[in-house]
């Protein structure tokens, strides 16, 4: 299998003169990242290899190179991944969606390792014996950040995630008005008369193009990187949106084939009366 910071470029090498300028430029962006986090992910894990056996008056500098590298981390997440908008790409889109996804995925399992070492680093100063964990991401630790952030929801958050969590609300409500538009106009379709499915169709256009707005204003430009009470709480949120924004569109899709098999199937029909 191909090493996965060779993915982009590849896929730019070999579609390059099919791609826009908007597209090249995001999924450059995205491969620059892509190598940086390797880059992170493979000092994170060598660190967590020496601590095991890690003189005690090292452990000092190990733990400020570990602060250094989770900075790092969060800038990439804010600056590489969560700034790279696919709204409204065209030629490049779903790899650009599938690159963001999955490094917003290992950064997530990135975050929660880096707890894991600095309870372990900590442990290591201050006592004489020590117990090496699994070396696995533990994936319960962000759990429990979810969770524990579920459970103190009426807890203070800072302007910028009550901001950013109410712009995510208030798209989640313009995403449900369209979702629920779309299934009144595919449930409509077996009986509309022949100007009721033109007028459907053209409806139908507008609800696509407000859906793709929404993506690229209302889900991909809201930041969680710099957050801190409600980043969880906007990721998960942004998650899901995405997730049913990919299932509207393939609704959509269904419906502009059923309407249109409809519209042709109309005229012979009339003719027979």
């Amino acid at each position: 299998m191909m090493p996965r910071e060779d993915l982009a470029a590849a896929f730019r090498e070999n579609t390059a003169p099919r791609l826009s300028f908007a597209s090249g430029e995001a999924l450059s962006t995205l491969t620059n990242t892509e190598l940086a986090l390797i880059d992170i992910e493979s000092r994170v894990e060598e660190i967590a290899a020496t601590l095991p056996s890690a003189a005690k008056d090292t452990l000092t500098d190990l733990r400020t190179e570990v602060a250094l590298l989770e900075s790092k981390a969060k800038q990439l997440e804010t600056k590489g991944v969560d700034d790279v908008y696919t709204g409204d790409l065209s030629s490049g889109k779903q790899v650009a969606k599938d690159i963001k996804k999955d490094m917003l995925g290992r950064l997530e399992a990135l975050f929660a390792r880096f707890e894991v070492i600095f309870a372990v680093i900590k442990s290591r100063m201050s006592e004489d014996s020590y117990s090496c964990p699994s070396t696995g991401y533990d994936g319960s630790t962000t759990a429990g950040r979810a969770a524990a952030y579920a459970k103190n929801t009426n807890a203070r958050m800072s302007m910028a995630s009550e901001e950013s969590l109410g712009k995510l609300g208030q798209t989640n409500k313009e995403l449900q008005t369209i979702e629920l538009r779309v299934e009144a106009i595919s449930s409509g379709l077996r009986t509309a008369s022949k100007e009721e499915l033109a007028s459907f169709k053209t409806e139908l256009a507008l609800l696509e193009s407000k859906a793709k707005q929404l993506e690229g204003s209302g889900i991909d430009d809201i930041y969680t990187g710099d957050l801190q009470s409600g980043k969880q709480a906007a990721k998960d949120s942004k998650k899901d949106m995405l997730k049913r924004l990919e299932t509207l569109f393939g609704r959509i899709d269904d419906t502009f084939a059923n309407l249109k098999s409809r519209l042709e199937s109309r005229p012979r029909a009339e003719s027979m009366e």
